[in-house]
């Protein structure tokens, strides 16, 4: 969802640090326009009609604030302030304005980048609730397709990828990012309790590339490990609900290989079958060799039994 963004501060080395910031983000952006002075936002605020402020609250004056709250009441951005001040006034200044945050400075490139985030999330939500819906969404498919046995026709030519985060609790955050994120020939984005499926057009070609950009953008921006599984649509009849069912299988491989990767497949892998217990004879050598204290014997038989694994591995659920 692009905007254009305003960008007020008097301090040009703050202005383009800001702006860069802005840049390096995923968040798609239309225009950046920024003022130093009051007058040059009064001029831009008006000719430019920006969806997102960025202000100094410091570059006010005291009989300039009257004119300023009158203006954001009447045309209503999102609005981001920042100060030198970390006081109680400058905290009652925001509320008044209803800004959607407050950075203290020096600032830091995470806040920053945590506000940018949430300013545009706040857009996205203002132009949907005006009827203006995300261009990543889709009426003919919907949550039911991924949950519900069908074999309606729009429903079987897409790719899809699951996104899932190593921290469970920042799937929010990952849904917004992933609807934010520029991705060629998306169809649709559904946000779930542990992951984030996006779907594919079947003409997507380049779409492992294109996840391992996301990849490192997210990694980037927030500091998270990231998993991303991805059903090349080669299995032919399959309904949406049975390619779902297979890539969330395949998120399992997670356990055996870790985050920070895209897992392509086109086949569901069956998990092998393993006893948990140890046999009679294992029994023995375990107990022999932890009474003779065989830490070399010990190590290898560990390193032999569960560091040389290969497909099928063994079901992750096993306890």
């Amino acid at each position: 969802m692009e905007g254009k963004w305003l960008i007020a501060d008097r301090d040009l080395n703050e202005r383009e640090g800001l702006k860069w910031l802005l840049k390096t983000t995923s968040i798609p952006v239309a225009n950046i326009f920024s003022a130093s002075n009051f007058q040059d936002f009064i001029m831009l605020f008006e000719q430019k009609s920006p969806d997102i402020v960025l202000m100094e609250l410091d570059m006010i004056a005291k009989e300039e604030w009257s004119a300023f709250r009158e203006l954001i009441q009447i045309y209503g951005p999102i609005l981001l302030l920042t100060s030198a001040e970390a006081t109680f006034e400058k905290a009652r200044l925001a509320i008044d304005l209803q800004a959607l945050d407050l950075m203290i400075k020096p600032f830091s490139t995470t806040k920053v980048k945590t506000a940018y985030q949430s300013a545009a999330r706040q857009l996205g939500k203002k132009r949907h609730e005006h009827g203006s819906l995300h261009t990543n969404s889709n009426k003919d498919i919907t949550y039911e397709s991924l949950f519900i046995h069908s074999h309606s026709s729009s429903s079987e030519n897409y790719k899809l990828a699951a996104f899932q985060s190593e921290n469970k609790d920042q799937v929010g955050i990952l849904h917004s990012f992933l609807a934010e994120y520029s991705f060629k020939d998306l169809h649709g984005v559904f946000a779930l309790s542990d992951l984030v499926i996006l779907l594919f057009k079947e003409k997507c070609h380049d779409l492992k590339e294109q996840c391992q950009k996301a990849i490192r953008k997210w990694e980037e921006d927030f500091s998270e490990s990231l998993a991303i599984v991805i059903d090349t649509g080669k299995s032919l009849g399959m309904t949406l609900h049975e390619k779902y069912l297979q890539t969330r299988k395949m998120l399992e491989f997670t356990y055996y290989k870790g985050y920070r990767q895209v897992f392509e497949f086109d086949y569901s892998s069956d998990w092998a079958h393993i006893d948990p217990f140890l046999t009679p004879p294992e029994q023995r050598d375990w107990i022999d060799m932890l009474s003779s204290l065989e830490l070399d014997n010990i190590k290898k038989w560990l390193y032999d039994e569960f560091l040389q694994l290969k497909d099928p591995f063994p079901d992750p659920g096993i306890s």
